[in-house]
Order: C-alpha cells, then sequence, then structure tokens
C-alpha cells in the first residue's frame, strides 16, 4: 500500500497519477501494462458490465450484488487500451496467474488481500474492497464462499491481511442516502443502534473493519489468519501521518490518494 500527496499549486491532481503509478509498481517489481487490472473503489450507478463467462451483471448503487470475477489473460485480451491498466468492476476478483498485478485506489474504506490454493494447489489471489455498500450487501462473505464451492478452498487456510481503513467514530450510513435498505445481519454488532425517536434517515455510525472480520469468520476462515492493520485513516491524517479522502474532503487538508497492489510470486523453477 502506498501514500500520495498532491499540490495544488503545481496544478497537481490525485487523479493524474498514471506515472506515479507505474513507477511504483515497477519499484515493487509488479508487472505493468497491460498485466495490469484495476478494481475502482466505487461501482458506478446502472452500470452493466459481461464477465469472462458471458454471463450479464447488472449493478445499481444502493443495489449491489456480488459479483466476482476472475482474472485471466483472456480477460486482459478485452481492455481497449492495453497501454493503460484495465478497468474491471467487480466486488471481489481473484487470479492464479503471477503475471497480473491487481491494483485500487480507496479513500477510507479497508481492502482486503486474499490468499489461498485451489483444490488442485494453485495459489489465488484477490482484493475485495469493504465500502458500506459491499459490506451491506455481504459481499465479504460471498466472496470467501465462492472461493470454497467454485474454487475448492479449504478455508482453514485462507489468509488474509486487511489494510488500513476509517474507524467507527468518523463514518455512518443512513437507510435514505447509502443505501435502499440497511441489512442488519450484514453488521451484526457493529452497528449503532437505531434511535427510537429518529426517523429513517438517522446517520447510523459502523464499524467496517469489525463487519469485514465477522463476515470473514462466519465464512469459517480461522481468526488466527485475519491479520487487520487497525489504524483509523482519519485520525492518522488529522495527525500528518496518512491520507484520508473523508478528512479531505471536509478540511481540503492534504490531498491526496492511497494505492494498493497485490500480485502472486511466479513460481520457482524446478
Amino acid at each position: 500500500m502506498s501514500t500520495v500527496f498532491v499540490d495544488e499549486t503545481k496544478g497537481e491532481t490525485a487523479e493524474g497519477n498514471e506515472k506515479r503509478v507505474e513507477d511504483f509498481l515497477a519499484a515493487q517489481g509488479m508487472s505493468s501494462p497491460p498485466n495490469v487490472v484495476h478494481i475502482p473503489s466505487e461501482l458506478s450507478p446502472k452500470k452493466t458490465y459481461v464477465d469472462t463467462k458471458g454471463k450479464l451483471v447488472v449493478k445499481e448503487r444502493g443495489k449491489i450484488r456480488p459479483q466476482i470475477i476472475e482474472l485471466t489473460q483472456s480477460t486482459l485480451s478485452e481492455n481497449p487500451d492495453p497501454t493503460k491498466p484495465m478497468e474491471m468492476e467487480a466486488n471481489f476478483v481473484y487470479t492464479k496467474d503471477p503475471k497480473i498485478t491487481i491494483i485500487i485506489k480507496p479513500a477510507d474504506c479497508p481492502v482486503s488481500i486474499i490468499y489461498a490454493k485451489d483444490k488442485s494447489g494453485k495459489d489465488i489471489l484477490g482484493i475485495v474492497h469493504s465500502s458500506a455498500e459491499t459490506v451491506n450487501a455481504a459481499v465479504l462473505r460471498s466472496s470467501i464462499l465462492h472461493l470454497i464451492y467454485e474454487e475448492g478452498v479449504d478455508p482453514a487456510k485462507i489468509k488474509i491481511g486487511i489494510l488500513p481503513g476509517i474507524s467507527q467514530e468518523h463514518y455512518g450510513v443512513s437507510q435514505q442516502n447509502e443505501m435502499n435498505r440497511i441489512v442488519e445481519r450484514s453488521w451484526g454488532k457493529h452497528i449503532k443502534p437505531v434511535d427510537p425517536n429518529q426517523d429513517a434517515s438517522q446517520r447510523r455510525n459502523v464499524d467496517i473493519l469489525g463487519a469485514t472480520i465477522m463476515q470473514f469468520e462466519e465464512a469459517q476462515v480461522n481468526p488466527a489468519n485475519i491479520q487487520a492493520y487497525a489504524v483509523d485513516t482519519y485520525e492518522a491524517s488529522a495527525r500528518g501521518e496518512s491520507f484520508s479522502r473523508r478528512l479531505q474532503n471536509e478540511t481540503g487538508q492534504r490531498p491526496g490518494g492511497f494505492l494498493v497492489s497485490a500480485q502472486l510470486k511466479a513460481p520457482k523453477a524446478a
């Protein structure tokens, strides 16, 4: 995970950082385009996408359904501009190809990197973004269940690393804004109880990290194999230690962005 800050007085923007992304990937020894897939941190409203198996997937903000895509060289061949990372909208992506680098640019939501082996012993690398919407739709749980039932993964051997995100103190959801319906089961104890004195638009603080771990454990991932970097990006940014999109939007301080990248190691030659 990398943090970049920009100097707006020089005309720099967080969006115009393709060269920085390429430089970072090169420094880490990771692949460059066309072998890079970018997963947007927010899904476009009412956008359709046809996955590699030919199934039509429909996404609508507030009605997120788990969309899970395995990235292969066939996937990359559909990139309209091979000189740039391929844009792939999905809730959970994974690959068995050590030549493919997966990147995502989150704001304040935790990103989980998942490692496992399929039933034939091949390495699997996955990335899932814990936004309020994906947690509410139980995408974290669904991602693990997909690996178990479709790839033959042993849940007891799955390993997960969770990167920093915003804390419950600084983030909340409301039924009329972020989602059409709050699914209580997806949050468990990690959402502020309903205040009977307020209407449905009340903002309820949520612990995204706590709910993420809860869903992984519900899918039978061994808690000992989950490692979370429990740093509040909002507070760390206020201390001058990190970046936070929410703090930037509120105060204009420290504009920049995060980059998360992951890639399997190529197997050693026999």
